[in-house]
């Protein structure tokens, strides 16, 4: 098979390296779909159709691009105020980008996660620029953000706050941020904040909170309500001591009733909590 725009023979092995594929079927040598393509012009060169097929270039293409967009930072670190080459500013007329842009200017502008690439911006520009983390989140929809290459190091450096996690799902949270307990305790995380991401007592102990963590966050009768947390989970999944469970007031009847509790339920999960101090016995039912 030859090439319809050179007319020389393809490669005929097996990976077919340096071979352009359109989605209509044809191929072609991927040197001459760039210059095809140089000029404007996506169509397939032997068809007819008005369709603007864009040409699958396969890996050759994604290493063209990851090594124009390292080309891309290095310039602009080596050179940051140097003028625009005609193909740059060709580039930008027809993107609506400027490269002279900072990577700020970029975010405010709201310049797409690909062509941020292309210009050779990295996470770590964020931070080396003092972008905020509820800007980008303002303007970057979170599979965006995370396609970027954002990690949950560089979300802490540009401040990220537990309410600027509500968009991100607990897969995104989890298996692509990485976030733990620790995690979440050292941007001072309160038991309010993880009600409001919807975070089950399942995922709570999957990320590390133990019932130590969830006292020094403010567990309590009133806190925990909110979390849709039954005294059975807390019994199932920390399983906390007698004291534990007193300091966080699930003795007290009338702080139970008033947070939403059964005191009625709350009693028959609850340890007995005989036990005597300074020869004074107290117990479960003296409370209640």
């Amino acid at each position: 098979m030859n090439c319809a725009l050179c007319k020389q023979e393809l490669p005929t092995n097996p990976n077919r390296r340096g071979v352009a594929h359109f989605e209509c079927g044809h191929s072609f040598h991927l040197r001459c779909v760039l210059t095809h393509a140089f000029q404007f012009r996506t169509t397939c060169p032997s068809c007819n159709t008005v369709d603007e097929l864009m040409p699958h270039l396969g890996s050759d293409r994604k290493v063209a691009i990851a090594a124009t967009a390292a080309a891309a930072r290095r310039r602009r670190i080596l050179y940051p105020s140097a003028p625009q080459s005609a193909i740059n500013r060709l580039w930008s007329s027809v993107t609506g980008s400027n490269q002279s842009l900072t990577l700020k200017q970029h975010v405010q502008r709201g310049t797409s996660i690909d062509d941020l690439k292309k210009l050779g911006f990295v996470p770590d520009d964020l931070v080396a620029e003092q972008v905020q983390w509820n800007t980008l989140v303002s303007k970057y929809k979170p599979s965006d953000i995370l396609n970027f290459g954002v990690t949950w190091n560089i979300a802490v450096k540009l401040g990220v706050r537990p309410s600027g996690l509500k968009m991100f799902s607990w897969a995104q949270l989890r298996h692509v941020l990485s976030v733990s307990a620790h995690d979440l305790l050292r941007i001072d995380t309160s038991m309010k904040d993880l009600a409001d991401l919807g975070i089950t007592p399942v995922h709570l102990c999957d990320m590390g909170f133990d019932w130590q963590a969830m006292e020094s966050m403010g567990a309590s009768v009133e806190t925990l309500k909110p979390l849709n947390i039954s005294i059975n989970d807390i019994k199932t999944y920390w399983k906390p001591t007698v004291a534990q469970y007193e300091r966080c007031g699930f003795y007290d009847r009338q702080r139970l009733i008033k947070s939403g509790w059964d005191p009625d339920h709350v009693s028959r999960v609850l340890p007995d909590a005989g036990w005597r101090t300074n020869g004074r016995v107290k117990r479960s039912t003296l409370a209640f």
